[in-house]
């Protein structure tokens, strides 16, 4: 995989309280070690609000990698509702950490979201310059929201329902 930055937005809604959270922050922390060197990165978790783990991405090192793993590995769905659209907003409109890298973003979510609609065609708008890669949990896991965000953001989409627990 090619150096870049990686932005990771992660559901922590009522919704995905339980295994679901469980299983993303896990499939979160294997994301975050497999990262190549001379990137940035980031996680964003999004309920009904949303919260930068760090101000803005940082470069890839070991010292950020632990920092990021310790603190999303006590995260569990206690945000609330499921506002999806304003985090994008906000990471999307973002400027680039550097711009020789491109940026891709890893949405983790159940798929419970309010305004997908509005969330897809956001998404659209930036598939020039970022790629939307999309991972769904949970066995209510919304698979087609799931799809047309990766597809509006021309990136994957993964869906993981059936992992047990």
């Amino acid at each position: 995989m090619a150096p870049g930055e990686f932005i990771f937005l992660l559901d922590r809604s009522g919704s995905m309280d339980g295994s679901s959270i469980k299983k993303a922050v896990e499939a979160l922390t294997l994301f975050l070690q497999s990262l190549p060197s001379g990137s940035f990165f980031n996680v964003v978790s999004f309920g009904s609000g949303f919260n930068h783990l760090f101000p803005k991405a940082v470069e890839y090192s070991k010292e950020n990698l632990e920092n990021a793993i310790s603190k999303c590995s006590n995260y569990t769905g206690d945000m609330g509702g499921t506002n999806l659209l304003s985090p994008i907003q906000n990471v999307l409109s973002a400027n680039l950490a550097t711009t020789s890298l491109p940026r891709h973003v890893f949405v983790l979510t159940d798929g419970e979201i309010e305004d997908p609609k509005a969330t897809c065609q956001y998404i659209s708008g930036f598939s020039h310059n970022t790629r939307v890669h999309t991972f769904g949990f949970g066995s209510g896991v919304d698979r087609y929201l799931v799809k047309e965000m990766a597809k509006n953001g021309k990136g994957k989409c993964f869906i993981l329902s059936d992992i047990s627990s």
